[in-house]
């Protein structure tokens, strides 16, 4: 008599929880109604000034406005370098860090800037994740400038030949300082 019980409440039991109601489907993303789900978003091309790049991530540019600047983001560019000598008339690094770019900067004059420290200061930025994620803009008031850094770079912290590392700055953009930068590459 007992298991005929037992039969009957678990068939009960079984029968109920049929008539239980469907649980409703999740949301399609929860934080946005629907139909307003993040889509995928094209990037921004920029059409910049002098634009070279001389190796693979690495363009190399005269100075962006600020309107493309402030686009850079959008651009898939992680990292800019900016080699001028004095301030721009607005503040690249607030722009820049309001779009989560990794900002360095490395005043060059001339020759007497082309300093091992300033060297190393560029190889820690391109070697950053953030640099390494997304495209790196260098960029000054003189393409020879940004041209004897990617250079000095090759050859001292890339340990390419001399000549290897002078073809990649002129095709950064160095010219007038070939001499100088041939010389720091050759000595010991």
């Amino acid at each position: 008599m007992k298991l005929i019980q037992f039969a009957v409440v678990l068939a009960m039991v079984a029968a109920a929880g049929c008539d239980s109601p469907t649980p409703a489907p999740p949301e399609p993303f929860a934080g946005f109604p629907p139909g307003d789900e993040p889509v995928a978003v094209k990037p921004v091309e920029l059409e910049l000034r002098q634009q070279q790049q001389p190796y693979h991530g690495l363009v190399v540019a005269e100075p962006p406005s600020r309107e493309q600047f402030e686009k850079l983001g959008e651009a898939g560019y992680t990292a800019v370098v900016n080699v001028h000598a004095e301030a721009q008339d607005w503040n690249v690094k607030d722009v820049a860090t309001r779009q989560m770019i990794l900002y360095t900067h490395i005043p060059i004059t001339g020759a007497e800037d082309l300093t091992p420290e300033n060297v190393d200061k560029f190889t820690q930025t391109l070697s950053q994740p953030m640099a390494r994620d997304g495209k790196v803009l260098l960029f000054g008031d003189d393409p020879d400038h940004c041209g004897a850094l990617v250079a000095l770079k090759a050859g001292w912290s890339d340990g390419r030949t001399v000549e290897d590392a002078l073809e990649v700055g002129r095709k950064a953009g160095l010219a007038g300082l070939e001499p100088t930068v041939k010389k720091l590459l050759e000595k010991p």
